[in-house]
């Protein structure tokens, strides 16, 4: 803030407490602005927010204190300009080209595939028969995503036999 600037604001706090105008007064008011990076607009907001709430007499913490309230909250916004007008449905067939080309990046691979000749074997972990999928231990058969390592390396081992 301008020197101009600290005078217009303390002219208005002036204008609510009746408070005497001194050189000492404005370059105190004016340190504090420049220590806590006030704006003009946001410091007359805050006089005016302050006198509009309380009767404590004005010091420049309480300014200080409101614009750091009002810097907090976010600003107003545009309803009409917020609204996006909504996007056309993805096409099937690109998501599904697109997520061809990450499963080949990434090495991803099917489950199904992944567990298709561990399910040949009965697993030792779980007992799950031939075909089933592995169950999770101590909870009420809720069936695994994949198959336990013990099954797959059996499965394995009876690939290359």
């Amino acid at each position: 803030m301008t020197e101009q600037e600290i005078r217009r604001l303390y002219a208005a706090i002036m204008a609510y407490d009746n408070r005497r105008l001194s050189e000492a007064n404005i370059r105190a008011w004016w340190e504090q602005a420049m220590r806590n990076r006030w704006t003009f607009d946001e410091a007359l907001a805050a006089v005016h927010e302050h006198h509009a709430h309380s009767t404590e007499y004005l010091m420049p913490g309480h300014v200080t204190a409101i614009i750091r309230a009002n810097r907090r909250q976010p600003a107003p916004v545009d309803e009409q300009r917020r609204q996006l007008p909504p996007a056309p449905p993805a096409d099937p067939t690109r998501v599904a080209e697109i997520m061809q080309q990450l499963a080949e990046r990434l090495g991803w691979r099917d489950r199904d595939e992944q567990r298709r000749p561990a399910l040949a074997v009965e697993c030792p972990a779980c007992h799950s028969a031939p075909g089933r999928p592995c169950i999770v231990r101590g909870t009420d058969y809720r069936p695994m995503r994949g198959v336990h390592p013990s099954r797959a390396k059996l499965a394995e081992q009876a690939v290359n036999a």
